[in-house]
Parts: C-alpha cells; sequence; structure tokens
C-alpha cells in the first residue's frame, strides 16, 4: 500500500495570502508609512551632500506626514488585531490538523520498517542454526572416517575450526548489514527521541544474538574437542564414541 500524500495547509493557500493582501493594504498609509519616512529622516541627517535648511525642510515635511500616518495606523488597529488574531487561529487548526495525519502516517511507515527488520533477523538466526547443525555433522562423520589415523583426526579438527570461524564471521557480517538497512530506512521518519529507542531495542536485540551464538559455539567446539579425544585413544573406545553419537 503506497504512502498518502498529505498537502501542506500552509503552501498555495488564497486564504492565508488574502490575509497577508489585506494587511498589507491597512498598513500600507499607516505603520509602513512610519517606517519609510523615519528611515528617511535617519538618511537626511546622514547626507552631507545637503545644506542644513534643505535638510530641515525636508525632515520637517516627513514629521508632518508622520504625525498622520500614525492617525491612520490608530484608525485601522482594531481591524488589523482582528485580522491577525483571524489568521492565527485557522494556521493554528489547520495545522494541528496536518500534523496529527502526518504523524499517523509515520507511525504506521515505522512499524512496518520494524517488522521488516525482525523479520530479517529471524530469517538470519535460522540460517544460522542450519549451518551450524550441518557443521557439527561434518564435523562427526569427518572423526568416524579417519578413527585410525591420527592425523586426518587433526586435519578434521583444523577444518572444523576454520569452517566454524568463517561461519562466525559471516554471521556477524549478516546482522551488520541488516542492522545498516534497517537504520537507513528509519532514519528519515523518527525523532532523535525515537532513534534512540529504536536504537536501544535492537542493541538489546543484537546483545541476546550474540550471546546465543557463543553458548552455541562454544558447545560446539567440546564436543568436536570430545568427539577427537575419544577417537584418539583407539579401536575400543572409538566403537563406543560412534555408537553414542550416531
Amino acid at each position: 500500500m503506497e504512502s498518502e500524500t498529505i498537502i501542506n495547509p500552509f503552501e498555495n493557500d488564497d486564504k492565508y495570502q488574502k490575509y497577508l493582501d489585506e494587511l498589507s493594504s491597512l498598513r500600507k498609509e499607516g505603520e509602513d508609512k512610519i517606517i519609510a519616512l523615519k528611515e528617511e529622516i535617519r538618511d537626511v541627517k546622514a547626507n552631507k551632500t545637503l545644506e542644513k535648511d534643505v535638510k530641515d525642510k525636508i525632515i520637517a515635511k516627513d514629521k508632518k506626514l508622520i504625525k498622520e500616518a500614525k492617525k491612520v495606523k490608530e484608525a485601522n488597529r482594531e481591524q488589523v488585531k482582528s485580522i491577525v488574531k483571524e489568521a492565527s487561529k485557522a494556521a493554528n487548526e489547520e495545522g494541528k490538523a496536518y500534523y496529527l495525519k502526518e504523524s499517523a502516517l509515520a507511525k504506521v511507515d515505522r512499524a512496518k520498517e520494524k517488522e521488516a527488520y525482525q523479520k530479517k533477523i529471524a530469517e538470519i538466526k535460522e540460517k544460522q542454526a542450519l549451518v551450524l547443525e550441518k557443521l557439527k555433522a561434518e564435523n562427526a562423520q569427518r572423526i568416524r572416517n579417519t578413527a585410525y589415523d591420527k592425523n586426518a583426526i587433526n586435519e578434521a579438527k583444523k577444518e572444523n575450526a576454520i569452517a566454524t570461524k568463517t561461519n562466525r564471521v559471516s554471521y556477524h557480517s549478516a546482522l551488520e548489514e541488516a542492522k545498516n538497512e534497517y537504520e537507513r530506512k528509519i532514519g528519515s521518519l523518527n525523532s532523535k527521541e525515537e532513534k534512540a529507542k529504536e536504537k536501544e531495542a535492537y542493541l538489546d536485540t543484537l546483545s541476546q544474538i550474540k550471546e546465543k551464538q557463543a553458548i552455541a559455539l562454544e558447545k560446539l567446539k567440546e564436543e568436536n574437542g570430545e568427539r577427537i579425544a575419544n577417537a584418539s585413544i583407539g579401536k575400543k573406545n572409538f566403537e563406543k564414541a560412534k555408537k553414542e553419537n550416531a
């Protein structure tokens, strides 16, 4: 299901443009004119090319216009205040609705990504269990086939150690890939607090996986060493170990 496109209520909205146009019209001969005239007075005072009497005339004229503009500003004060209040109320209501809708969709997207991530971890764990079981079976078979050959037993032990190490590297590599993929997808959806939460949950899961992996490898190592030790003491003990292993 494709994500729903949410329209930002503040983009290309004629209603808000109307508010701005009304305010601009009301302020043109009042607030805006006062600001412009004060700037002109400041510039005239700083202008060293004008004679003093010219400056005085311009400043006197501007001050008179400022008084008139202040009257316009005062006359429009309540209307400006009313428009600002109305625009603010509309913006707050539409902004809240926009935020709630977008937050709900973002929550759905995060849930989907989390579900996909957990599924990926489950697949990796399942494959790991199958590989370890296969290594265990292959190692037992090699020992049975080479029981009377000490060099062959040592070779089987080395091969099993290499295979186990290779499997462990591949296992952690798969977990790292899953982690990177998850963080890449979730990064653009979460706030800092949500990212911290997701990271904590992920680290907890990773810690549990590592603990189980360490136990599995240790068990494999112990079983392998025991089988080789039993096989090396002679035919009688080997036959006994063979029956027990079967």
